[in-house]
Parts: structure tokens; sequence; C-alpha cells
């Protein structure tokens, strides 16, 4: 992907993420496991937390100083006030919804909320204060796939246009959030559970990522804003400002919709296939992006 990063104004530096020793995994497991959900002490969460900012440490391209301040930004509440600060914060979310969201992390107020009586096991728990935690340090930083970008295309207004585009960018945000999330649960020694979430919307960016560099996708979230993204694909593609960009979460949104279906489906055959589709689609978008009339 090098032709995309050669105009975008960023400092190259070293990959130096590590993985945690076998002992510390053994450790890390072990007391995280003795942490009574329904009966958190301070010492827990802030073990929690404390585990949370040496792994994000590790990692390149990270801003230390917003890791720092991560335990200040945290609020773990009890169902009923989770609730409640939800719907306070977006008017058009119900406790219907709030009895499915595990925890969020909201810009305007830069404060990660997590619904403490939500988890019955503490690596659920422990996920998703990693999961927030990795969304507070990106988008702070103004990446992390948030944020706005411009375009002049006009879509329409048909809502199944748009909702595809939408779960494009969910499936951007939290497939790759949760993606490093499950890559740092298994560096402590966790083991994969499917009921950490997002399954559909992690295959495909994985699939994706398949033709990026480690080094790629972390300098990508925790560094590029998307109105950087738009304006270098604008760059290397022309068309109408932000068509390529757009184009792109259109088709993510369409593969995540896909593969869902295929994993309710217990479909191995069509979320192989699936996985081929994607991987057609970003050996066509990587050769004409390293087309000679484009370097």
């Amino acid at each position: 992907m090098k032709n995309f990063f050669d105009k975008i104004d960023l400092d190259n530096s070293d990959d130096n993420s590590e993985q945690v020793g076998e002992s510390d995994k053994t450790d890390i497991v072990k007391r995280i496991e003795l942490i009574d959900t329904h009966n958190l002490s301070q010492e827990d969460v802030d073990f929690m937390l404390t585990t949370i900012q040496d792994s994000l440490k590790t990692d390149a391209y990270i801003d230390e100083e917003l890791v720092e301040r991560i335990p200040a930004h945290m609020t773990l509440l009890p169902g009923g006030e989770f609730t409640a600060k939800l719907m306070e914060l977006d008017k058009g979310k119900t406790t219907e919804d709030a009895e499915d969201l595990t925890g969020f992390y909201n810009e305007e107020l830069e404060q990660i909320f997590i619904n403490q009586d939500f988890y019955d096991t503490p690596d659920r728990l422990f996920a998703t204060m990693l999961h927030e935690s990795l969304h507070y340090v990106s988008m702070q930083a103004g990446a992390g796939y948030g944020g706005y970008f411009s375009y002049s295309v006009d879509i329409g207004d048909n809502p199944n246009t748009i909702a595809t585009i939408k779960n494009g960018v969910d499936t951007l945000v939290e497939g790759t959030t949760q993606e490093i999330t499950w890559n740092k649960m298994r560096q402590m020694g966790f083991e994969d559970k499917e009921d950490y979430g997002y399954i559909p919307k992690i295959r495909v960016m994985q699939t994706i990522y398949s033709f990026l560099s480690e080094d790629e996708k972390m300098k990508l979230y925790y560094q590029v804003p998307m109105e950087g993204i738009r304006v270098r694909l604008d760059e290397l593609f022309g068309g109408e400002q932000g068509s390529t960009l757009l184009n792109c979460l259109y088709n993510i949104g369409v593969a995540a919709e896909n593969m869902e279906i295929a994993l309710d489906f217990e479909d191995k055959d069509g979320e192989e296939e699936l996985k081929e589709d994607i991987k057609r689609s970003m050996t066509y978008f990587f050769e004409e992006l390293n087309k000679e009339d484009n370097v």
C-alpha cells in the first residue's frame, strides 16, 4: 500500500509492538478471572485499567498522553444509570437499545460509559473496557475511522443505500476496533470467544487487512483521519469528491450484511466465497492504486 501512504503527512516510526510474556499472560488472565463482576472493587477496576494502558503503550503510532488519560475518561455505571445516560445523550435510543449495549464512547463528552451490570464473566467486561479505550485514544487523535469526511457526490435519498453506507462505516470502525481488541486479548492469554461480538464485521475487516501490513493497519487506525483517506483516494482515482471512499464504504457494508447472513446460517462455503469476493475486489483496488500513472 506504499503509494497510498506516500503523500499522507505522517512521521515514519518503527513498529515497537510486543507480546506479553507467557508468565505475564498467566498472571493477567488469572487475576482478571478472580474478579466478581457483580461485586467490583476499585482495586479490580484499577487493575484492568492499568493492564489496558500497559498493552496500548506497546503500540506504534499511539499517543501515550491519551493512554494516560483513559482512567479519567471512563465511567462504570449500574444498569439503570447506564440506560438513563444512554437515553440522555442519544435521544433516539430506547431502553431496548440499552439492553443490548455493553458500553459506548461519547465523542462530545470525551467519555467512555460501561454497563457494569451486563457481564457474567470478567473477561467480557475487560474486553469491553479495552474496546472502548481503543475508540477513545484513536478518535481523540482524530483517527479511528471516526469524524467527518467531505463529499460532493449525490448519494440520493434511498434509505437502503444510506443504511448500507452507514453499515460500511460501522464495520470499518467496530470491526477494526474489535479485531485489535481480540489480538490484544490473545497476547495476554485469553481464548477467543464468539460472544465478544462484532463477528461478521471482524471477518470482513480481517480479509481486507490481509492486504496490509500490521504496521499500515495500525498507522491508519491511530493516526489517519477519514478526511485524509478521502483526500488521498480522490487524488489517486479522481471523480467527484468523496466518490471512491463512499463506494468503498458501500461495498464494505454489503460485505458485512452478506457475512452476517452466512454466519447466521453457518454457511461455511458462503463465508469462504464471500471472503474470496472481497479479496478479488481488493486485488483490483490495489492494482488500480499501484498503476504507474497513479504513482
